[in-house]
C-alpha cells in the first residue's frame, strides 16, 4: 500500500482540532497556505531539538580548504534537497569512517571494537604482553575529533593539533544533522504526537496573530466577532512546549542526542 502525504493528513488534522472548516478564511491565512507554514517553521524549529540523522562521505579532493584547516562544506555536494542544521560525530561504529584506503585507522586495524578471543587459553606473559601492547598504543594514540565552526566548516583534528593533511586521511564520514522531509517520513512514529501538537500550536499562533487585528472592528456595515480566544488559548502553549523539548532533547530516548558518550 502506497504511504500517503502526510503533511496532508496532518493539515486536515489541524482544520479539525482548531474546528477552522466553517470559517472563510482569507487567501492570506487559508488553508492551502499552512504546509508552507509547517515546512518553513515548524519543522525547522522541531528539527533543531529532534533532527534527521544521516551518515554522508566527505571527500576532501572535492572541497575548498581555508588557512586554518577548515574544509566548506557544499550542501550542493550532499544528495537530494536537504537543510544542514549542524554535524554530530564520527559513526565510530563504521570501521570504515576514515575511508577504505585506512580501515579501523582509529584501533590500529584491529576493528571498532577492540580484539578478544576466548576461544585461547593466554598465559600469564601473553596476558601482560598483550595488556603492555595496549598501554603503548594508548599512550601513542593522540585520538581524533571532529572541529565544527559553524555554519559550514569541519575539519579533522587531533588532541596534538595535528589534521587531516598530516594523518593521511583524504575521505571520512560524519553524521549530520538535518531538517526532517516535508512528507514528514523521517520523524518517527513515537515523536509524531509530539510534533503534531507543536504544529497544531504554530498554525492557532499564526491565524490568531492574523485575525486579531480583525476582532471586534466596528463599521457601518458588519460588526466582527471572531471568537478567537480558543487560538489564542492554543498559541499560548508554544513556550511549554519548547521548554519540554529542551528538556527532553537530550536523553536516552534521543537517538541522535544521548545522554552519553562512550570515549576511548
Amino acid at each position: 500500500m502506497a504511504m500517503s502525504n502526510n503533511m496532508t493528513n496532518l493539515i486536515n488534522l489541524i482544520e479539525l482540532r482548531l474546528g477552522t472548516e466553517p470559517l472563510n478564511l482569507p487567501e492570506e491565512i487559508a488553508k492551502n497556505k499552512w504546509g508552507e507554514w509547517i515546512s518553513n517553521y515548524t519543522l525547522r524549529s522541531f528539527s533543531r531539538f529532534f533532527g534527521n540523522r544521516i551518515p554522508y562521505t566527505f571527500d576532501t579532493s572535492r572541497m575548498s580548504q581555508d588557512r586554518e584547516g577548515f574544509y566548506l562544506i557544499d550542501e550542493n555536494i550532499v544528495p537530494g534537497n536537504i537543510e544542514i542544521l549542524g554535524v554530530q560525530d564520527i559513526p565510530w561504529d563504521d570501521p570504515y569512517a576514515f575511508g577504505v584506503e585506512n580501515p579501523g585507522w582509529y584501533d590500529v586495524g584491529s576493528s571498532p571494537y577492540g580484539f578478544f578471543n576466548n576461544n585461547l587459553n593466554y598465559s600469564f606473559d601473553q596476558i601482560a604482553a598483550i595488556q603492555g601492547s595496549a598501554d603503548r598504543q594508548s599512550l601513542f594514540s593522540s585520538g581524533i575529533y571532529i572541529d565544527f565552526k559553524p555554519p559550514n566548516k569541519i575539519k579533522l583534528q587531533t588532541v596534538s593539533g595535528e589534521y587531516m593533511n598530516k594523518t593521511n586521511i583524504k575521505t571520512f564520514k560524519v553524521n549530520l544533522m538535518i531538517k526532517h522531509s516535508d512528507n514528514l517520513l523521517t520523524i518517527e512514529p513515537t515523536k509524531m504526537e509530539s510534533f503534531e501538537e507543536f504544529a497544531i500550536v504554530d498554525i492557532a499562533t499564526f491565524l490568531y496573530n492574523y485575525l486579531k487585528y480583525f476582532d471586534g472592528l466596528e463599521t457601518v456595515f458588519v460588526n466582527t466577532n471572531l471568537r478567537i480566544d480558543d487560538l489564542q488559548t492554543v498559541a499560548q502553549r508554544r513556550p511549554d512546549l519548547i521548554q519540554e523539548f529542551k528538556d527532553s532533547f537530550v536523553g536516552a530516548d534521543n537517538y541522535n542526542q544521548p545522554i552519553m558518550y562512550t570515549m576511548n
